[in-house]
C-alpha cells in the first residue's frame, strides 16, 4: 500500500496471499507480503466474534506451514514519534516468517 493510500478491512474478512507451491528453501521462490508503505496507512479492525484473518493459501493439496508468506510490514518514520501507520485490532497473521529482505525477519502474531 503505497501513495499515501489508506487500506481499510472489514471485520470477519479473510486475506490470503498465493502461495506458488515451491519449496520454502527454493531459491526461486516467490516470497508475498503485505507492505503498508511510510505515509500509507491501514485499517484492520475486527471484533472479538468477527477476527480480520491474514493468511496464506497453498497450492495444491500442501498443508499451511510457517513462512510460506512474509506476513505485514508497516514501514514507519523513526524521527517522526507521532507517526501513525493504522491500526490492527482482532486480527491474526497466520503461515508469516519469511524474510523478504537478507537479514529481515517477520514473525506471526496475533491480537
Amino acid at each position: 500500500v503505497s501513495n499515501n493510500a489508506i487500506l481499510t478491512i472489514e471485520p470477519g474478512v479473510t486475506v490470503q496471499a498465493m502461495d506458488d507451491g515451491k519449496a520454502l528453501n527454493d531459491a526461486t521462490k516467490k516470497i508475498i507480503g503485505l507492505t503498508i508503505e511510510v505515509g500509507s496507512r491501514i485499517g484492520a479492525v475486527g471484533t472479538a466474534t468477527r477476527p480480520i484473518s491474514f493468511t496464506v493459501k497453498p497450492t495444491g493439496t500442501a498443508a499451511p506451514m510457517p513462512g510460506m508468506w512474509a506476513g505485514l510490514y508497516l514501514r514507519g518514520d523513526a524521527a517522526d514519534a507521532n507517526y501513525n501507520a493504522g491500526t490492527l485490532k482482532y486480527v491474526r497473521v497466520e503461515y508469516g516468517g519469511a524474510t523478504l529482505t537478507p537479514g529481515a525477519t517477520v514473525t506471526s502474531a496475533s491480537d
